[in-house]
């Protein structure tokens, strides 16, 4: 069982050990159920950005040599070298993601998939584990 699982089930009040309803009241009090909750919302938000992190990491373990583009929100964005060859095609700023992880990309995946096919450079457009676009060219990374 994952952290969110247990934080979710004593949230909405349930023994994640017995699957027994538990009494409000063994929390102390409405307060620190409250403040439960509230843990449990920061709790979630950080698995589900871990979670995305490691989804791209993945995409890039299984296509090693493409540029790997996920949708997020209504941009298309990349990481790290990704990030690099993408922002020099385009002609995009490469920002420092949590001060270390180069991130670029556009609302336009048409546009950076013309770009990239006239470059002849390899890419893959994910939409979460949907591949939306791919292009199988030249290794951007050799």
């Amino acid at each position: 069982m994952e952290i969110t699982e247990i934080f979710n089930m004593l949230a909405d009040g349930i023994n994640p050990t017995t699957g027994e309803v538990i009494d409000v009241a063994e929390f102390g009090n409405w307060k620190n159920y409250d403040a439960f909750k509230k843990l449990r919302a920061v709790v979630s938000e950080e698995h589900r950005r871990v979670s995305k992190r490691g989804m791209y990491r993945k995409h890039c373990e299984e296509y090693p040599a493409h540029i790997v583009i996920v949708k997020s929100g209504y941009f298309y964005t990349a990481y790290n070298e990704s990030a690099e060859i993408l922002g020099q095609v385009m002609g995009y700023k490469v920002s420092l993601l949590s001060g270390h992880t180069p991130t670029t990309g556009g609302p336009d995946l048409c546009s950076i998939a013309e770009r990239l096919r006239a470059a002849g450079l390899s890419y893959i457009a994910f939409n979460s584990e949907v591949i939306e676009d791919r292009y199988d060219g030249k290794n951007p990374f050799a």
